[in-house]
């Protein structure tokens, strides 16, 4: 279980991050899910408490796509917890084109999304995963790869792969 637990889940509102916020919840912990759209975050977290489960969810909005974004995101998960147990480093982006036409301006974003700011996040909430770990009981980073990051899986996807390998 994870009573008394504080989790941060960035990409928390879709996909894989929604189901591993919603496990966190199922599990007792207070999750504070991230997402980039505005609204979401709390959509969903209304849904997961209305689960009847022993945690609780508090959707927040967070973009780890920009240094100025991950600052608010650090700045709102402070302004709501002294402690941060778990960071699921979720969120992901893609961006399909042909090999030939693919923008300069699409791989910075997926990787600034992917990668920089997985790392940026992690070390700008290192203070609180400290403060809130014990020799029996250490905080815990997940960092979120895919099968495209292991695989030659081009298919117009080539800087979400290369992001994924680097994770």
């Amino acid at each position: 279980g994870l009573d008394g637990k504080v989790a941060l889940g960035t990409g928390g509102a879709t996909g894989s991050g929604r189901m591993a916020c919603e496990a966190r919840v199922r599990a007792g912990a207070t999750v504070l899910m991230a997402s980039r759209k505005d609204g979401a975050g709390e959509a969903v977290a209304a849904e997961l408490n209305e689960l009847g489960a022993s945690g609780k969810a508090i959707g927040i909005v967070g973009d780890v796509g920009s240094g100025e974004g991950i600052t608010a995101l650090v700045t709102e998960v402070e302004a709501r917890t002294d402690s941060l147990h778990i960071l699921m480093n979720n969120a992901g982006i893609t961006w399909g084109m042909p090999l030939g036409k693919f923008p300069h301006e699409a791989w910075e974003k997926v990787m600034n999304v992917n990668v920089a700011g997985m790392f940026d996040l992690t070390q700008k909430l290192l203070p609180m995963l400290i403060a809130s770990s014990t020799e029996d009981d250490p905080a815990r980073g997940v960092n979120v790869g895919s099968v495209m990051g292991e695989r030659e899986m081009g298919d117009g996807a080539y800087s979400y792969s290369m992001s994924k390998a680097a994770v």
